[in-house]
Parts: structure tokens; sequence; C-alpha cells
């Protein structure tokens, strides 16, 4: 698997959604308490990928590539049903969407645009004081055959 879609993904939310003071790659390590101040965050991580039969001419795969995207904020330590911090998060997963939904990364090996597969069961992590929200996105590419 290529993770050069990733790096897209990475590119287009930094370049259009300045609410987040960081956009990285699955390096990013929510369990320091230090990662506070890096919040709120937005993590691309490669999922999963689903190779389709060769074309008919035998000279490439397509490849079905899908990206967890995780915004990762505090959470507010007064709310204790949650409903601050999902607003919260929905803000940043709507710009989110917009940005890269329809996005078509500039690679000729690209067939179509990202679009959203699935969304993610928050996690809340109390001790430490943020939650993650996520969502999952795919988008299709040729791998040419050797």
């Amino acid at each position: 698997m290529s993770y050069a879609c990733q790096q897209y993904l990475i590119d287009r939310i930094t370049d259009h959604v300045p609410e987040f003071v960081t956009v990285t790659n699955s390096s990013f390590s929510p369990d320091d308490k230090a990662v506070v101040k890096k919040l709120p965050a937005c993590i691309i991580v490669p999922f999963e990928s689903i190779y389709s039969p060769p074309s008919l001419s035998n000279d490439f795969l397509i490849d079905t590539q899908q990206y967890e995207i995780h915004v990762i904020l505090r959470s507010e330590n007064s709310d204790a049903d949650h409903l601050q911090t999902e607003a919260n998060a929905s803000v940043l997963l709507n710009s989110v969407l917009k940005w890269v939904t329809g996005f078509v990364p500039d690679d000729p090996n690209v067939l179509d645009a990202f679009r959203p597969v699935k969304k993610l069961r928050p996690t809340y992590f109390p001790d430490e004081g943020f939650a993650s929200f996520g969502l999952i996105v795919s988008i299709r590419k040729t791998i040419p055959l050797l």
C-alpha cells in the first residue's frame, strides 16, 4: 500500500482547516499529557487497502485505499454528558469533511475523489483530558503491475 494519499490528506487539511494546531500521521502519540498543548489535532492513519482483480489488459490493479481521520480535542471538564465536547468535535469534523470530500489529488494514478465511508465512535480519555472523534474516507488508485 502506498501512503501517498495520506500525505495528500495531511496537506489538504493543513491548508484549509486552520483550527488544528497539529495535522500529522500515526506517529502522533496522544498518551502523553503534553499532547494537550498540541490540540486540537487531526491524525491521518492508513486503515485498509482492498485490491480489485487486474484490469482487462492485466497491467494494473485497482487499490481502494481507506484512511481513518481522527480529530483529537480537549474534553470539557465541566461537560459530564459530553455535549459541549461533541459540539466542538462536530464543527471540526464538518470542516474536515468539507475539504476532503470530493478532493481529487494531483496524481495520475488516482481514479476518483475522496469520499466518506463511515463515522467512528468517539473515544474519551478522561484521565488525560481529551477525546477522539473519527471517520473513514476512501479513494481509488491504480497500481501498475510489473
